[in-house]
């Protein structure tokens, strides 16, 4: 639901823009879309690595 509301205030602002001002806010919203991609998967991998690390740990550890 949420994502929907997001959807159609980023449509409405992107049809009330002339055209040149459109393409750039299509650019800005793909370059905001892109960090958030970024950063999510940056925290995932950060995340996977570290429980990775306490897991390798942990098997050396109990020996």
């Amino acid at each position: 639901m949420f994502s929907r509301v997001i959807a159609f205030f980023v449509c409405l602002i992107a049809v009330l823009l002339p055209f040149r001002l459109r393409i750039v806010f299509a650019e800005f919203v793909g370059w905001v879309v892109q960090l958030f991609y970024g950063t999510y998967y940056g925290i995932i991998n950060f995340i996977l690595k570290e429980l990775k690390k306490a897991e390798e740990e942990g098997k050396h550890g109990g020996e």
